[in-house]
């Protein structure tokens, strides 16, 4: 297996970012479609600092954010990962994910989450996967409801509403 290949799923495989990325991230977070559920579509300067996000996370957590591509053509669908933040005095791992236009419908995003969710619980030893998600995304929803996510609550995050959904370890 290539060593930059952190996880495989039956059709993809997930590495870290690295910096020759940027130019895949800025075509998937410049279409207006893929950014929907965010406050805007991204610049390639807010690309660059996007990824200098995740290179940091890597750097500070040991995990973060994964570039998800096709095993058999090596084609970039998008991203996936596990984000440890600090919140409201506490620790907090955010499920994320964001597939590229051309491969949604297709069951790549529950694929990658779930592997995500898998090594989360059983590698690095996470208590709890949390979610945020717009009400209005449904298919979000959907997906984290089919990965045994429940909601819990909601906020407001970044100037919208977000329900909140979770899974424990132990409900895994």
């Amino acid at each position: 297996m290539d060593s930059s290949i952190l996880l495989k799923t039956q059709r993809l495989t997930l590495r870290r970012f690295i910096q020759n990325d940027l130019d895949e991230l800025f075509f998937q977070l410049s279409d207006p479609d893929v950014m929907r559920y965010y406050p805007a579509t991204l610049s390639r300067e807010e690309c660059e600092k996007w990824l200098e996000g995740i290179l940091r996370d890597y750097q500070t957590n040991g995990f973060g954010m994964l570039a998800v591509h096709m095993m058999d053509t090596g084609e970039y669908v998008g991203q996936a990962g596990v984000m440890r933040r600090q919140k409201d005095g506490g620790e907090h791992y955010y499920l994320s994910y964001l597939m590229c236009r051309k491969f949604w419908g297709q069951g790549y995003a529950i694929e990658a989450a779930r592997a995500i969710m898998d090594y989360s619980f059983r590698t690095l030893n996470v208590p709890k996967i949390e979610a945020l998600i717009m009400p209005d995304n449904k298919r979000s929803i959907r997906l984290v409801e089919k990965l045994g996510m429940k909601r819990e609550s909601s906020i407001e995050h970044n100037g919208s509403e977000h329900y909140i959904y979770a899974l424990t370890q132990q409900q895994y």
